[in-house]
């Protein structure tokens, strides 16, 4: 009788077992995901304030050299 008991908790103990190693490992995954997001955004920020100062420096340049856009 105790081990019509004991070997289905064994087997559910394993299967919870399984289980947290999943969840961990996933946590881990979400983590690293959540590190690269930030370093994108960051790597992004800096691309856009560099494209900002190249900008205002041909702006600049046209206005020494009195270019203007016809446009």
């Amino acid at each position: 009788m105790t081990d019509l008991v004991l070997e289905p908790l064994k087997r559910i103990q394993a299967d919870i077992s399984d289980i947290k190693t999943d969840v961990r490992d996933l946590k881990t995954e979400a983590i690293s995901t959540r590190i690269l997001m930030g370093e994108l955004l960051s790597t992004a920020a800096r691309r856009d304030g560099d494209f900002e100062s190249i900008k205002r420096r041909i702006e600049r340049i046209e206005t020494r050299l009195d270019l203007h856009d016809t446009h």
